[in-house]
């Protein structure tokens, strides 16, 4: 297992007594207790490794905090891109495709003027091609020939 230089390698086991077991003893000075060396050692590294536990604690906590404001930012960035890109993808499917309405209509455009060659090719077959070419419409009186 590799450990980063920020982390503290800490005794993977601390032997952990109750407060009522440790033996202690009076002192002629003052209200100072006396405790065994051994007791006195864990008690020791019980509280260092507290101090670096709160200080570990503290680090992350800071470091999640950073983390958390640069994942808003980029959440806030994601959001307005996935927005513009949408908008994007509209106008992009609007110019390329067609809709059932637009489709029909060509249809139709494409059906009427194929209906008009074959008028055409069946006048011109019938000899009727000058006839044809001097018809007008009159929008008043309907069809009328010159």
């Amino acid at each position: 297992m590799k450990f980063s230089k920020n982390w503290i390698r800490l005794p993977k086991k601390t032997k952990l007594i109750e407060s009522n077991s440790v033996t202690t003893g009076k002192t002629v000075f003052g209200g100072k207790v006396t405790v065994s060396q051994e007791d006195w050692e864990n008690i020791s590294d019980l509280a260092k490794k507290q101090v670096a536990s709160q200080k570990q604690t503290k680090k992350l906590r800071k470091e999640r905090d950073e983390a958390m404001q640069k994942y808003n930012a980029l959440k806030v960035k994601y959001d307005a891109t996935t927005s513009e890109l949408a908008v994007y993808k509209k106008k992009e499917e609007e110019k390329r495709y067609f809709s059932r309405e637009k489709l029909n209509e060509q249809t139709r455009q494409i059906s009427d003027r194929e209906k008009l060659r074959k008028a055409l090719a069946f006048i011109s077959a019938c000899g009727l091609s000058d006839d044809f070419a001097r018809f007008k419409f009159n929008k008043s009186r309907g069809l009328e020939l010159e």
